[in-house]
């Protein structure tokens, strides 16, 4: 008999824009703010709910969990099933593999603003599955074609930087013989004997002002460069000069850049066909 009057009172409070549900033997009113009718069922989104704050510490807006809903629904109609073991299996990935205790689950679904760790769970299976369905449906939509591919890519070159690579050594000199034996070391009549560094590489645009010279140094040439006490001598190795990538080497990133373009007009696209299924009935 407690049962059925506490349907009809839940009858009555829904008609006037209410939930009430039972909670340790007592009512407790909730605050209907929409009713979100769609391909599976008809769930109510209250006032507890849009206060409450999403897992990622972002405030909810109504449309937000609508729309949330209507994808869950939508992927649920796709037979998409979430499990609590699926929640656990995230959770413990989310802590890193560590162990997820009930005393925490607590903690954390209090911290969110939820009445028990069941709540908390099926707020995780939503959230979870409205994800899935989004990327189910979504990455179907952001298939690029080769020649998409390539015509992108031609139309937006990318050059790979030049490289020098060098060897330096340092020649202590006189002052005195600074230019004499700079000229020398030069034109390769200074006795072979510097002590070369072991070859290193600089990149075109990682160059400094003061080494631009190297810029003009032909391969195998020696430039000598006078300091205080000595001579600072540059051998030039070889010289990569900067090189357009080629299709293969840029295949992988341009079709990531393509689907990126695509993506923000596939999502409204689909939060609108998602928005459309639903049947929405505010308060």
């Amino acid at each position: 008999m407690l049962k059925q009057k506490r349907l009809s009172v839940f009858l009555v409070f829904l008609v006037l824009g209410l939930r009430v549900y039972a909670q340790e033997g007592d009512f407790v009113i909730d605050e209907i703010k929409a009713l979100v009718e769609g391909v599976t069922r008809t769930d109510v989104v209250t006032d507890s709910d849009v206060k409450r704050r999403a897992f990622d510490g972002a405030e909810h807006t109504l449309d937000d969990l609508i729309l949330e809903y209507g994808k869950d629904q939508r992927g649920e109609h796709l037979g998409i099933t979430i499990e609590k073991e699926d929640i656990d299996r995230y959770l413990r990935a989310m802590s890193r593999g560590g162990d997820v205790s009930s005393e925490m689950l607590s903690a954390q679904a209090k911290s969110f603003g939820y009445d028990s760790m069941e709540e908390l769970y099926e707020d995780f299976k939503r959230l979870y599955r409205s994800n899935a369905a989004l990327e189910t449906e979504v990455h179907g939509l952001l298939t690029v074609t080769e020649q998409e591919v390539r015509d992108y890519a031609q139309k937006n070159p990318v050059y790979k930087d030049g490289v020098f690579y060098l060897q330096t050594a340092f020649v202590p000199v006189d002052a005195s013989e600074n230019g004499h034996v700079s000229q020398l070391i030069e034109d390769g009549s200074y006795p072979n004997n510097i002590d070369w560094s072991e070859p290193f590489d600089i990149a075109y645009k990682e160059l400094a002002e003061d080494k631009d010279f190297i810029r003009e140094m032909q391969i195998g040439a020696v430039k000598a460069i006078s300091t205080n006490d000595g001579l600072q001598v540059y051998k030039l190795k070889n010289n990569i000069p900067p090189a357009q990538l080629t299709f293969e080497e840029r295949q992988k990133s341009v079709i990531n850049a393509l689907r990126e373009e695509k993506f923000n007009d596939v999502l409204k696209k689909y939060n609108e066909d998602v928005l459309q299924e639903l049947t929405v009935t505010r308060f």
